[in-house]
């Protein structure tokens, strides 16, 4: 399957770069953008080279929506590498292009773009409050696959805050609208972020249901990126299941695949998964070797979540070592990085190990005052009533059959796209503002890139050489 996957992709780049040797000038931007996107689930490094020169070739023939296009690309690709304040950067540019241009289609793509940057950073309120934002936007304008996206993203929000009920309200919603809509992809993440909270909620048949099925469409769909985080999830499920055999062999899987497409935040949370294992295996200096792999790469690109869940581990390790001190400082630091994300799931796992560390230095008093922190958080993140409202929506996103109002649907939103598209920009002295900016920024940041390969500085050149050559 990896390799049709990547059969596919050369594919479909070889079809692109050769349509992009013929294109005119005013298509070279959306061409590389598309390759750009072609290669983000197989090598993020060669895709984020395309997005800086579908935003280069933008700024060149002046097209504003293009380079916020571009900017949004870029930002995302800097997510998914883990450095998420370059990232809020570029796509916080894009969002005073979309403001300034009264663009509110641009505008609604930026506040969800950036909402999903502070979500990955583990700053899950704020990041609600953009996909809140975006979700006014999109249904104002009546972009139903913009409403579907922000209802998943605003439901892992709330699963990441503890509070399930809504996340749970949230992700039927959005796969509903993406089942009608027939995106599968949106459809695939929909599922699989349900069968994460059955999983919380300790319903593993369901939760193992609704796993196989988005991995069954991501599959389809020859989606690495997506088929590892479903490999991940079904390793987790086994996990918590005793399965130790089962989920070491899924978690495996997904380290491969993550390790073939350079995703550092994916690469450090299989490691910390695999080190979970050797950790219920009682095999600690195996376990303590995989935490600190997934610390130190977490520690590069200051995923802050992650942090806390390496601290943590590495802190336990030690306490069962015996090594109550070291546990502490472990635990201490763990802490304040999940302070910092708002996640009250893992802070109460915090809480209950400084507990128990507290009390094994003889400081009663301080491990008394986090068991009591510990039963506050835990006591307030189930609702009894949740259990009950999963059973009564049964899979009804399942059942949701295509009718007449996709059709509508997507009628809307191909007049509004073309409402869109012909707006003129008529506002030059605020587009120069911009491509300066950016061009200061690219200034310094393709130095550094470019500095360090030839083969990406070749590529810049040959695009300038075609680019002058059509307009001799």
């Amino acid at each position: 399957m990896l390799l049709n996957s990547l059969a596919f992709s050369k594919s479909n780049i070889d079809s692109l770069e050769k349509k992009l040797s013929t294109a005119q000038e005013k298509d070279v931007p959306q061409i590389l953008m598309q390759l750009s996107k072609e290669y983000a689930d197989v090598d993020n490094v060669k895709a984020l080279e395309y997005s800086e020169l579908s935003l280069m070739t933008a700024m060149r023939i002046h097209n504003l929506e293009n380079v916020a296009n571009a900017l949004l690309e870029k930002g995302y690709l800097l997510e998914e590498d883990g450095n998420y304040d370059s990232a809020i950067f570029v796509e916080t540019m894009a969002l005073k292009i979309g403001t300034n241009s009264n663009n509110d289609q641009l505008l609604a793509n930026a506040l969800k773009r950036i909402g999903g940057a502070y979500t990955k950073r583990g700053d899950y309120e704020t990041g609600n409050k953009f996909n809140l934002k975006a979700l006014t936007l999109y249904r104002q304008i009546g972009d139903s696959s913009g409403i579907g996206a922000c209802f998943n993203s605003i439901g892992s929000n709330f699963k990441n805050l503890a509070i399930y009920d809504s996340a749970f309200e949230y992700y039927i919603k959005s796969a509903e609208i993406e089942h009608r809509l027939n995106n599968v992809s949106d459809e695939a993440s929909a599922i699989n972020n349900l069968g994460t909270i059955y999983q919380i909620l300790n319903i593993y048949d369901k939760a193992k249901e609704e796993f196989n099925t988005a991995l069954a469409l991501n599959k389809t769909l020859k989606n690495k990126k997506r088929i590892s985080n479903n490999y991940k999830n079904i390793g987790m499920l086994f996990e918590e299941q005793k399965n130790l055999d089962s989920a070491m062999y899924y978690f495996n899987i997904s380290l491969k695949i993550d390790l073939e497409l350079g995703n550092k935040k994916f690469i450090a949370y299989s490691y910390n998964s695999i080190g979970d294992i050797y950790h219920k295996l009682k095999k600690y200096n195996e376990a303590l070797q995989y935490y600190q792999k997934a610390f130190d790469i977490d520690d590069e690109i200051e995923n802050k979540t992650g942090l806390a869940n390496d601290l943590n581990d590495i802190g336990a390790i030690y306490f069962i070592q015996g090594d109550y001190h070291k546990a502490l400082d472990m635990e201490l630091k763990a802490l304040k990085f999940a302070v910092g994300t708002n996640g009250r799931s893992k802070i109460a796992d915090i809480y209950a190990n400084l507990s128990d560390s507290y009390s094994k230095v003889g400081d009663y008093k301080e491990a008394f005052n986090y068991s009591r922190l510990h039963d506050i958080i835990s006591d307030s993140l189930f609702n009894n009533t949740l259990v009950l409202k999963l059973s009564q929506e049964l899979y009804k996103h399942k059942e949701m059959a295509n009718d007449s109002t996709v059709k509508v649907l997507k009628k809307d939103n191909e007049m509004l796209h073309k409402k869109l598209n012909e707006k003129a920009e008529t506002n030059k002295v605020y587009l120069l503002s911009i491509i300066f900016a950016i061009f200061l920024m690219l200034i310094f940041y393709i130095y550094k890139r470019v500095k360090s390969s030839a083969k990406r500085k070749e590529m810049l050149d040959d695009l300038e050489r075609r680019l002058q050559e059509r307009e001799e």
